[in-house]
């Protein structure tokens, strides 16, 4: 609900129309200080200000939406402009803002802006589970890609997840999400229970690969390298230790197997860290 009377409300979407459009004020500092502006009139005027920027009021999307898309190129942390738009939207974002959010981010390809967005709870990278359990200080996963040149080409993810195996024997599961060209996948670690395939054990940990919402299928052909991150006589700090190659511990899919959005197709039983 809105409220405030239709004169002021009138004025307060037409200067968020200003600070969404690209090229209508000359800084991301004068847009933020344009939306403050905004959030002291709707102060004054008992207007909803996260109303308006949540609602569909802007060309059919979200003053956030239009502050993703519509930000300094190329798109690169702080965000400044998105972290003010989600400021005044909280304390609770609505379920299809968020949706919304993580659509702008597949569309602009933007794995940075995605990690950006993880950081925030409402956007949920940390299981409510996890973060009963592990506190709020604990930081969501650090998700890095890098993508070569060429659609052809490969790319690679490094993922850092904290408390790990703590949050593996607590919660059973832990799902990583990132961008890579261009689509919107999801890694997921899981203990076994029942497992309807044969390659898996009862009780043993386990991965699985998979495409989300609004991601086109593609063939794929990967593989995992864990970091040992335990300290050995030759090298006392952490080292890559690939598994490629070696029995039950890689993540393979075969070529030209285009895998459907939303489900597992690439299985990964896993044996490296001792339950």
């Amino acid at each position: 609900m809105l409220f405030g009377d239709s004169e002021s409300t009138a004025a307060v979407l037409h200067d968020l129309h200003t600070v969404v459009q690209p090229y209508t004020v000359e800084s991301v500092t004068d847009r933020v200080a344009l939306l403050q502006i905004c959030a002291q009139l709707c102060a004054q005027h008992n207007i909803d200000l996260a109303a308006l920027l949540e609602g569909a009021l802007i060309d059919d999307h979200s003053a956030l939406y239009w502050a993703m898309t519509n930000g300094p190129w190329p798109l690169k942390p702080p965000f400044e402009l998105v972290r003010a738009v989600i400021s005044h939207c909280r304390p609770l974002l609505k379920p299809e803002t968020v949706r919304e959010a993580r659509h702008a981010c597949i569309a602009l390809r933007s794995q940075e802006m995605f990690q950006f967005l993880q950081m925030i709870p409402e956007f949920g990278a940390l299981s409510t589970e996890d973060r009963f359990a592990l506190g709020v200080l604990v930081p969501p996963e650090t998700v890095v890609v890098e993508e070569m040149e060429g659609t052809t080409q490969p790319f690679s993810v490094r993922f850092h997840i904290p408390h790990f195996q703590k949050r593996m024997m607590l919660g059973t599961r832990i799902k990583v999400e990132f961008i890579a060209r261009g689509r919107l996948w999801s890694l997921e670690f899981f203990t076994a229970i029942d497992p309807p395939y044969a390659a898996l054990q009862h009780g043993h940990w386990s991965a699985s690969l998979c495409m989300r919402e609004n991601s086109l299928m593609t063939p794929v052909t990967c593989g995992v390298v864990f970091l040992d991150a335990r300290p050995s006589p030759a090298s006392p700090a952490p080292y890559w230790r690939s598994l490629t190659g070696a029995k039950n511990q890689v993540m393979r899919v075969k070529d030209g197997k285009a895998p459907k959005t939303g489900k597992a197709y690439s299985i990964l039983p896993w044996t490296i860290f001792e339950q």
